[in-house]
């Protein structure tokens, strides 16, 4: 459940979703352009931007969504490790929603639900709650596609919501991946390499299309194609450890030993900088 304080830096504020600060406006989606690169470097610049934002204005309660969805994205990725940030990204989500009853806000709740405790009852009611408040949110209808639907095996339903999503944010080359990611899930593989090759038509460095790209071709034992796919991503993503990893496997897997027992030492000599996940190497 969603108890706990408010952070005593937005007692009193004026309360608002949106901004009259056109500066803090500015920072937030300037953050929401760096923080969907998905990189860490792209994260660490998003988290700026947001901080950015709530010092210009403290009752905006935006940023404090886009420092939840960014802490999400470090757990998701393998960034951090989750225990480390999960807390943090609670409490920006309890502040978003002393501020303002927000359907995205209750969408991040209920993503951070299911990441801290797997706990799909409450998940689905926050998105139950956002969806009511905020239909029109292109945000709140991927997040419901993808972290209650798709985890539930509903993935017809899962594709018709992130569908709804990128409509109403048509240019998002990140919504198109998902959209790939989904039918690929489904076993439609045509309309999974459509849509990847529509968000790079988009972003051509965009890392997770590149990455869904991989398994398509890996699931069609096209490995050659799956080890470039990944290299691509791996390339764009250096310090990304899931996607070293998918390039490893993906050399096994092709036969070229020699490469992965390399690619394996550069990940392992990752841990003495940041978070490696042990079940990926254990895996490896």
């Amino acid at each position: 459940e969603l108890t706990g304080s408010v952070a005593p830096a937005v007692k009193g504020v004026d309360r608002r979703r949106y901004t009259a600060e056109s500066d803090a406006w500015q920072s937030y989606w300037e953050g929401r352009l760096h923080q969907y690169r998905f990189s860490p470097e792209g994260l660490a610049l998003a988290e700026e931007c947001f901080e950015r934002a709530i010092a210009l204005d403290p009752g905006y309660s935006a940023p404090y969504i886009g420092i939840a969805e960014n802490l999400h994205i470090r757990a998701n990725l393998s960034i951090t490790r989750p225990s480390e940030v999960l807390p943090r990204a609670r409490h920006a989500i309890l502040t978003a929603l002393s501020l303002e009853a927000d359907g995205e806000a209750y969408a991040a709740a209920a993503v951070n639900a299911v990441f801290l405790n797997y706990d799909w009852e409450s998940a689905e009611r926050y998105f139950r709650k956002a969806l009511s408040i905020d239909s029109g949110s292109s945000a709140v209808h991927h997040l419901f596609a993808f972290w209650w639907l798709r985890p539930q095996h509903r993935l017809r339903e899962a594709i018709h919501e992130n569908q709804i999503a990128l409509t109403l944010d048509p240019l998002s080359s990140f919504l198109r991946v998902i959209n790939g990611y989904l039918v690929y899930l489904a076993g439609d593989d045509e309309a999974a390499l459509a849509h990847c090759r529509a968000a790079l038509s988009f972003d051509p460095n965009n890392t997770l299309a590149h990455r869904v790209m991989g398994h398509l071709r890996q699931k069609q034992n096209r490995l050659g194609e799956a080890s470039d796919a990944y290299a691509s991503a791996a390339m764009r993503a250096s310090s990304d450890p899931i996607r070293l990893g998918f390039l490893i496997a993906s050399k096994a897997l092709s036969g070229d030993l020699a490469e992965a027992r390399q690619l394996r030492r550069q990940l392992e000599d990752l841990r003495e900088t940041r978070y490696v996940p042990a079940p990926l190497l254990a895996q490896l």
